[in-house]
């Protein structure tokens, strides 16, 4: 029966309690509060879900009344067990806030301390863990060769390693050969490689012809070759004959050559012609030409008229020409007659004509009469004459005008010798010394005909032109009379007396008569003076009629023997030849005509008072 009671009353009790639940909700909702439904309290609708609990059972703060989204909407969280809404601040103060105590477990404390992002008792640490942890709720610790401490909130992988690990938690070594131990965190390969080494370990050695040993980290390959070394790993000889020995390290093409050579791989040897032996590298053109070449490789040679060898490396004309050669090229002679062989280098012109020679080319000689061979550069003219005179040379000098070395014999203008005679004499030199006596010398007299040695024998007075007497006698060297006065040196004649041996007194009567004053009007003898010879008058006019052929005739006397004719024909002599010098004078052009060209009437004349 008891149990029977306890039946019922366990089966009618709870409708009678959500009977009187239902009536107390209704009330307390009517007053607009929050009805506990387990503890039937009635409390303000404002402490629902406030992270306090206000019911006795906690009612307030759980589901139905506070769900998970409403207390995370407030910065609280929900206990585990009884899904109670608490604030934040009261997890892990000490005091169970939860009614199994969640909110003081070791998980709910590492989520305050160690969360910093959003969490929740139950799902833990949403997005990130302060540095050094990771798990659900934060509880583990990353490795300590994360760098930073960061790793991944759930795995635990390091975002990066400390230098010199690698691995998913950093937990192995990089290899020694990676620089400043840097390596891959997945792979563990070297990010780079200390010098002098490569590969993923850097645990292999670059080639030693790597300069300064830098080789790339992952091939190999040398960045840069030691001097004299090209290609990828250095392994290859430059061409000899690159400077320096550097070469392009990938194609070994050298950066430039030796002196004297040329081409990619300086392989060709320059022109000799090239100045210094210096040409374009890749060409081989010369940048200038050793003098006495030109041409693009300097190969061709200058014309050996080029002055010093030197002309236009391009061209080839020459700058100047060696005296004797003219032309673009100097390839021509200038003529022979050029003085110093130099002509104008475009036309061939003589500056100027060794002696000899004129023209523009100096190609025609100098007239042989022209004196030291000078002439007009343009006309020929003779400068002085030789042996000729007039203004062409045309007229030689008397035969007898003495020479002087380098200088002309006769006046250019008269003709008249202007070095004194060499045989004859005479302003011409064309007066014959007649009878006088010969010596070693050819100047047998001097310019006025006098004899500078004495007469012949048989002759006498200063020009020994008259007759001794034929009454004189002769030595054994045929001398018969005195060369200066004509007077007998031996004696007379059988028959002849005097000092002329003229006297004979059975002619003297009719030499008396031959020698009146009526006979010798004509020359006007007046007075005879036994030491001075006749005094002649002043008929000038006279003795210069009879000056021309005084010569002629003049043994007509000497036969006489007589001592006054003798006298009369020297004196007269004498005169004839100072008229003929006064006659020459006044007429110096015409000299030689006037001597030949006489009239007839004048050689009677003269003749006629010559003979007497």
């Amino acid at each position: 029966m008891a149990r029977m009671q306890i039946c019922l009353i366990t089966f009618l009790l709870p409708l009678i309690l959500q009977t009187l639940n239902s009536t107390a909700m209704d009330e307390c909702r009517r007053r607009g509060g929050f009805f506990c439904n387990l503890s039937w309290q009635c409390i303000r609708k404002e402490w629902e879900c406030d992270g306090s609990a206000d019911c006795f059972l906690g009612e307030d703060e759980a589901p139905p009344a506070c769900t998970i989204d409403i207390c995370n909407q407030t910065d609280r969280l929900i206990c585990t067990e009884s899904m109670r809404c608490i604030g934040k601040n009261r997890v892990c103060d000490g005091y169970r806030n939860c009614l199994y105590g969640d909110d003081e477990s070791a998980s709910a404390c590492s989520l305050k301390q160690k969360c910093e992002s959003k969490w929740s008792l139950s799902e833990g640490c949403f997005s990130r863990c302060k540095p050094g942890y990771f798990g659900k709720f934060c509880e583990t610790t990353c490795s300590e060769n994360c760098l930073n401490g960061i790793c991944n909130i759930h795995s635990g992988i390091c975002k990066d390693c400390t230098s010199g690990n690698f691995g998913e938690y950093c937990e192995k070594t990089c290899s020694l050969g990676c620089l400043d131990g840097i390596c891959n965190i997945s792979s563990g390969f070297c990010n780079d490689c200390t010098p002098g080494h490569f590969g993923k370990y850097s645990e292999k050695t670059c080639s030693k012809e790597c300069l300064n040993g830098f080789c790339n980290c992952s091939s190999g390959i040398c960045k840069e070759c030691t001097p004299g070394h090209y290609g990828k790993f250095c392994d290859k000889a430059c061409p000899e004959k690159c400077s320096k020995g550097i070469c392009n390290i990938q194609s070994g093409i050298c950066k430039n050559c030796t002196v004297g050579n040329y081409g990619k791989y300086c392989e060709n040897i320059c022109s000799l012609g090239c100045l210094n032996g210096i040409c374009n590298i890749s060409s081989g053109i010369c940048n200038d030409c050793t003098p006495g070449y030109f041409g693009k490789y300097c190969e061709k040679t200058c014309s050996i008229g080029c002055l010093n060898r030197i002309c236009n490396i391009s061209s080839g004309l020459c700058n100047e020409c060696t005296p004797g050669y003219f032309g673009k090229f100097c390839e021509k002679t200038c003529s022979i007659g050029c003085l110093n062989a130099i002509c104008n280098i475009s036309g061939g012109f003589c500056n100027d004509c060794t002696p000899g020679y004129y023209g523009k080319y100096c190609e025609k000689t100098c007239s042989e009469e022209c004196l030291n061979g000078l002439c007009h550069r343009s006309s020929g003219r003779c400068k002085d004459c030789t042996r000729t005179y007039l203004e062409n040379c045309s007229l030689e000098c008397g035969q007898g005008c003495r020479k002087s070395d380098g200088f002309p014999q006769c006046d250019r203008q008269n003709g008249t010798c202007l070095h004194g005679c060499y045989v004859n004499y005479g302003r011409y030199c064309n007066e014959t010394c007649r009878n006088c006596k010969r010596n070693s010398s050819n100047e047998l007299c001097n310019a006025n005909g006098v004899c500078l040695f004495g007469c012949e024998n048989e002759y006498w007075d200063k020009k020994c032109n008259s007759k001794c007497s034929a009454n004189c006698r002769g030595d054994e060297h045929g001398n018969r009379c005195n060369s200066s006065n004509g007077e007998c040196i031996n004696g007379c004649s059988r028959g002849w007396s005097g000092l002329f041996c003229v006297e004979n007194m059975e002619h003297h009567h009719n030499i008396y008569e031959l020698n009146s004053a009526d006979r010798y009007d004509e020359i006007n003898v007046t007075e005879y003076n036994g030491d001075t010879g006749i005094v002649p008058s002043n008929s000038e006019n006279r003795r210069k009629q009879a000056a021309g052929n005084c010569d002629e005739d003049e043994e007509i006397f000497a036969d006489l023997g007589q001592f006054q004719v003798n006298y009369i024909h020297a004196i007269a002599r004498e005169e004839c030849e100072l008229v003929k010098n006064e006659v020459e004078l006044q007429n110096i052009g015409q000299a030689k005509e006037s001597s030949i060209l006489k009239s007839q009437t004048e050689l009677v004349d003269e003749k006629l008072v010559c003979r007497w």
